[in-house]
């Protein structure tokens, strides 16, 4: 059976994969603005060397490509987050399937050992 440490540690190592999962979103958001503002210093330049249609056909498709990836890596952020969630309101399927204990009910035994030894020591004094 998990012990708390056990459930605590898996829950910071999701969370920093999340946290770092959002620092990779973020540094491919700037590169990607970094990239479009880059390209599109080169379709006005392709404009004037009348090839702009074709640029700006190329820069459309790569800028739809962008959003849909941006769109799909906040997806993910965001249901690795709900995980999370789930995981702290007990409400993991997947834990609950295999049996563990979740983590309000691990918090739960916890209290209940602690004031039962509290009441212990009350109980001899």
């Amino acid at each position: 059976m998990p012990t708390t440490a056990e459930e605590i540690q898996e829950l910071k190592a999701a969370t920093r994969e999340a946290h770092e999962a959002i620092r990779d979103l973020n540094y491919a958001v700037k590169r990607a603005r970094e990239v479009q503002a880059e390209l599109s210093n080169e379709v006005d330049k392709a404009l004037t060397d009348g090839i702009g249609k074709q640029v700006q056909e190329g820069l459309d498709a790569y800028k739809a490509s962008l959003e849909q990836a941006i769109d799909t890596a906040t997806e993910s952020i965001y249901s690795r987050f709900d995980a999370i969630g789930d995981m702290l309101l007990g409400e993991d399927k997947a834990s609950k399937r295999a049996g563990k204990p979740s983590i309000p009910e691990l918090v739960k035994q916890k209290v209940q050992i602690e004031n039962h030894y509290s009441n212990e020591g009350d109980a001899s004094v």
